[in-house]
């Protein structure tokens, strides 16, 4: 998001001032040339780097093991549309389905096995609480999305309050350590750096931290986007000590 708003302010600056003298008429962009809005908005849609995926063993999947893999990939899509329309019997059903077909494939260590395990466990823990409670966790799955929405339209103070609502939440009914925490206090933490509540930022990223690194490892992805936050709130800090 840096990197992205840094280059507009010097597409800005390159394009968006005139010297006396020149003319008004803009020159027609190339057709052949896609703006930085298409760009940002393509790699939204589309990682800019898929790494290669390989087999337990080290070989390239078979068609068998690609089906299989497209296949845990919606299954999981399903378990999170179920666990957001409050059937978190069939959203464990399917994670752990989708924990299967990778762990059989990719092996039990890969990112993706332990991240449907976890789902799979989380979902099936609130499947066993009563139904308004199970209600209340299906409403922190529909809010979790509009944290990033919040954050991402610079909306901080709500990012913030609504992120921590989830976390409360959660907390209350799954564990003050639940993996389903982490998320929510990524996006926390990160909108309170950019209040620059540094101190409390340093506190809910260290405690997404420890939870990510406890239960899905230090080399997980998801950890590794909360030491990137963490990183990002150590530069600012420094930015804003000069």
């Amino acid at each position: 998001m840096h990197a992205v708003a840094s280059i507009a302010a010097i597409m800005v600056l390159i394009w968006g001032g005139r010297a006396p003298g020149q003319p008004t008429t803009q020159p027609h962009p190339d057709p052949r040339k896609k703006t930085l809005e298409q760009l940002v908005t393509e790699s939204k849609r589309e990682a800019i780097f898929a790494p290669e995926v390989l087999t337990a063993d080290g070989k390239p999947p078979s068609p068998e093991d690609s089906t299989s893999l497209k296949k845990a990939v919606a299954l999981l899509e399903s378990a999170n549309k179920a666990a957001a329309n409050a059937d978190f019997v069939t959203a464990a059903k399917d994670a752990d389905e989708a924990r299967r077909l990778w762990e059989g494939i990719l092996g039990f260590g890969h990112h993706l096995t332990l991240s449907a395990s976890v789902a799979a466990n989380t979902w099936s823990s609130v499947a066993k609480l009563a139904e308004g409670l199970r209600a209340d966790f299906a409403k922190s799955e529909k809010d979790q999305p509009k944290t990033r929405e919040y954050y991402e339209s610079g909306k901080y103070a709500k990012a913030t309050e609504l992120a921590r609502a989830i976390v409360d939440t959660r907390a209350t009914l799954v564990g003050k350590d639940s993996p389903s925490l982490i998320e929510p206090l990524r996006i926390m933490g990160a909108a309170l750096s950019e209040l620059r509540a540094w101190q409390d930022a340093d506190a809910v990223l260290n405690r997404a931290l420890a939870i990510s690194s406890e239960t899905l490892g230090k080399t997980h992805p998801t950890t590794a986007l909360v030491l990137d936050r963490y990183g990002w709130l150590q530069l600012s800090q420094g930015m804003s000590s000069k």
